[in-house]
């Protein structure tokens, strides 16, 4: 862990958590982006964790998923606007967790997978397999996962890159188990 920790010194001062207290929506996150560049020049790249807890316009007065959809739009204007790389976690549905990850899966919104330029999905690595305990896999320390890419606007989908995740540090180490793999190789 020494390792990430020093990688991790080299870039720490650069990075900036704004942790959102009460309703933050789209403008919000809009207001710091641009205050960020102001304050510090460049084009920073935005990591929204996580959208489904984004306040939408006009508060709560819809659906989830019309919350949602609205929430990717603007978050997806808001890129093209100012040019920068925004990255939104968005969570499974709960039919989703112990299953390989799908379009299906993403919660509350067909907007997520139609607006996304890459959509990454992270599920344990084991899933899917016949003798797959999902609840033993999520108990094993380090979790053997593996982010599977579902879209790409510029590059091919479907190559799978496997990690090693220990929980208590957040740390994700790539595996030893990806060289070039993809879904059709296991």
């Amino acid at each position: 862990m020494g390792e990430a920790v020093g990688a991790y010194s080299k870039f720490a001062g650069r990075v900036h958590i704004n942790e959102g207290i009460g309703d933050i929506g789209a403008q919000q996150i809009e207001q710091h982006v641009k205050g960020h560049t102001g304050a510090y020049g460049g084009k920073p790249v935005a990591i929204v964790d996580y959208l489904q807890i984004i306040m939408p316009p006009g508060g709560r007065s819809m659906s989830d998923k019309q919350a949602t959809d609205r929430n990717v739009f603007a978050l997806k204007r808001l890129s093209r606007e100012l040019g920068i790389a925004l990255i939104a976690v968005s969570s499974f549905n709960r039919m989703g967790y112990n299953a390989k990850a799908s379009m299906e899966a993403f919660k509350e919104s067909g907007a997520v997978e139609y607006s996304s330029d890459v959509l990454l999905g992270l599920q344990l690595r084991e899933v899917g397999k016949s003798d797959c305990d999902a609840d033993l896999e999520k108990r094993k320390n380090p979790k053997e996962v593996e982010v599977v890419v579902m879209k790409s606007r510029n590059r091919p989908t479907g190559r799978l890159v496997a990690f090693d995740y220990y929980p208590t540090y957040s740390y994700f180490a790539e595996s030893a188990q990806t060289q070039g793999r993809s879904p059709n190789k296991r």
